[in-house]
């Protein structure tokens, strides 16, 4: 069966047996979703709106700051406008170890995709 999901109960559903925290950032064009859960339980979710990669170190490690959350153990997933070149993926590594970009798993996404994690966004459409 289909359902239509928020991505945060998407997201949960899918990381909340992982045994290391996760911060999930989706990246639109002119503002990026934080999500925290995973081992830490579904912590976080909020939309900031950004101008520059500096505001996107700055709202994630306040976020993990905030609740008290190892940026060394934190696995940052990754989604939406975003790729290994770009000057947001460049800055993350200067300051987060592991990043991963999203897959699909079992949300279903739009067959034409160059790049599945282009196509995740507030609602999904998840296959179960």
């Amino acid at each position: 069966t289909h359902s239509v999901k928020h991505i945060s109960t998407a997201i949960q559903s899918r990381f909340k047996y992982v045994d290391t925290p996760i911060a999930y950032i989706h990246f639109n064009k002119s503002s990026i979703i934080i999500c925290v859960c995973g081992s830490v339980g579904f912590r976080f979710f909020n939309e900031f709106e950004i101008e520059n990669a500096e505001d996107i170190i700055y709202f994630t490690k306040s976020v993990l700051q905030t609740l008290k959350i190892d940026e060394e153990k934190v696995i940052l997933k990754l989604s939406g406008y975003i790729e290994e070149g770009y000057i947001y993926y460049k800055m993350l590594q200067r300051y987060f170890y592991n990043i991963e970009f999203a897959t699909a798993y079992n949300f279903q996404v739009n067959e034409n995709a160059g790049k599945e994690h282009y196509y995740f966004d507030h609602y999904l459409n998840i296959a179960f």
